[in-house]
């Protein structure tokens, strides 16, 4: 069924092309590939069409003794900035605060389970940017010099039937982990019972150290080494225990504020695996009903704009959590991606192409089957249904059949079409209108020519200008100026967008 829906649907789109420009492309599509392309570009959409809108923080600094800390308001926020000026101006004139109430709060952290392959390539590309390819080869390197189990599990438990106490005693002959093994060994008194998490492989236990003395790792493997070690060490040891405290505040028109501080009782497993240990906040030790100076105040504007992650590492999470792909193929489909164009890589960030967004846009409207993770499941009732007995191989496969015959007969009375959107994707064709902005074919002409893309930032542009002249309190033209200059928050069409229409009021 794989076989038929990928192979299929794949020459379908390359035939297109080649039919309207005579050239051999390689194009792909598949059951786990296509809905994470799918996904990539509904991603890189929002990302492009986020039209930021204007928040605004106020930040009081108080100082006790000599002490300084931060308070911020609690459940409201100025929502003009007339009224975050009006209020720090208040705040000045009055420079304090009063305590109504403190609170203080105790909280146990148990230790993160060993690794599965899906949370060490998440934690390796969040504390040194690898990729989950590169990470699963450094992984895979690791385990073939015999240093490291099976890495290809989504498993997070270790089960008793391994030797806990000779790994251990193993790695406390390695320089960097001897102090941390004697830790250990007093800790738990010889008694060791790893936390165990959630997810389960009946095939393969977490991935663990075997004991095996490293030689000659260069810095890569050793960074993979070290972290797989250093969980697997965290997982016997105990719970770290921090204490929070939250003070409420009020001002003389009483606006509540907040100020919270986190202080490290104890390091537990934290002293093994340092990377996820929280960064203390102290407060100074205030009774309730005192007046706390204000020695700085002052208001922030946060221009805010919902953009989803689109990088290697938030696509393999996207496909854990769907369930499409395995462990071992889930980083490698990503990078067929890149292979075929679809995605790239600039500047660190992953891009999705014109092609790639016109090879989704095709999937969905002509094999919309293939775009939804819902195939795997149908896939998986058959199987269930075949090992069963409900039905035969022959009838599963004929079925696919008949229904993929229907979708290519549909897809070959729109092959033209197919083929000139792919072409001027791929560059090989010109389109007959252009948008005025980026080149692409426009669909739209008012108030000027507009791509399908720029046309959608410009309704969410417009949606959202009466907004930002509220909240600035200034006019249409300056907060379109003002979402223009928004590169960090603004989408890059919403961006091109204001700015064509900041040169269209201008030469007017």
């Amino acid at each position: 069924m794989d076989w038929l829906w990928g192979i299929n649907v794949s020459r379908a789109l390359m035939d297109a092309v080649r039919k309207i420009t005579g050239k051999r492309t390689i194009l792909s599509a598949g059951r786990v590939q296509s809905p994470t392309l799918v996904e990539a570009v509904r991603r890189w959409r929002e990302i492009k069409l986020a039209v930021p809108i204007p928040s605004f923080n106020i930040t009081v600094t108080l100082r006790k003794d000599t002490m300084e800390f931060n308070a911020y308001p609690d459940g409201w926020a100025p929502n003009t900035r007339k009224e975050a000026i009006q209020i720090t101006k208040q705040l000045r004139e009055t420079p304090w605060l009063r305590v109504e109430n403190i609170t203080w709060k105790s909280n146990t952290i148990r230790p993160p389970p060993a690794f599965n392959l899906g949370d060490l390539q998440s934690e390796a590309a969040r504390l040194y940017r690898f990729s989950p390819m590169k990470t699963q080869k450094l992984a895979e390197d690791l385990y073939l010099e015999a240093l490291i189990s099976y890495p290809r599990t989504n498993s997070q438990k270790l089960p008793p039937t391994i030797n806990y106490a000779s790994i251990i005693k193993s790695l406390a002959s390695i320089p960097t982990y001897s102090k941390l093994v004697q830790q250990l060994e007093v800790e738990t008194r010889g008694v060791l019972r790893p936390v165990q998490g959630r997810k389960d492989d009946p095939a393969h236990p977490a991935i663990h150290p075997t004991g095996v003395k490293p030689r000659n790792l260069d810095p890569d493997h050793a960074k993979i080494y070290d972290l797989i070690v250093r969980r697997f060490l965290a997982a016997f040891s105990k719970p770290a225990q921090i204490e929070r405290v939250s003070v409420k505040l009020t001002d003389r028109h009483g606006r509540m504020y907040a100020a919270k501080g986190i202080r490290v009782v104890d390091d537990g497993w934290w002293k093994y695996y340092p990377y996820l240990r929280p960064k203390e906040v102290y407060i100074p030790k205030l009774t309730q009903h005192e007046k706390v100076k204000i020695v700085k105040v002052g208001y922030s504007t946060k221009w805010v704009s919902k953009k989803p992650q689109l990088s290697k590492t938030s696509l393999l999470k996207w496909m854990e959590s769907q369930q499409i792909g395995t462990e071992a193929t889930r980083a490698r489909i990503i990078e067929i991606l890149y292979k075929r164009g679809y995605l790239e890589s600039r500047g660190g960030k992953t891009i999705v192409t014109d092609l790639g967004m016109y090879v989704s846009e095709v999937i969905e409207e002509l094999f919309p089957d293939l775009a939804k993770v819902e195939l795997t499941r149908r896939f998986e009732e058959y199987i269930d249904a075949i090992r069963t007995g409900k039905t035969t191989r022959k009838r599963v496969i004929d079925e696919t059949i008949r229904e993929l015959d229907a979708l290519i007969r549909k897809y070959k009375e729109r092959l033209d079409h197919v083929g000139n959107k792919l072409a001027i994707a791929l560059g090989a064709l010109e389109p007959q209108v252009k948008c005025a902005i980026c080149g692409r074919e426009a669909v739209a002409h008012r108030p000027f020519t507009m791509c399908k893309y720029h046309k959608e930032a410009y309704e969410r542009l417009t949606n959202t200008i009466p907004i930002v002249v509220e909240k600035m309190n200034v006019s249409e033209g300056e907060a379109l100026r003002l979402i223009a200059s928004r590169r960090g928050e603004a989408g890059l069409w919403v961006i091109e967008v204001a700015k064509h229409l900041q040169l269209l009021s201008s030469e007017e």
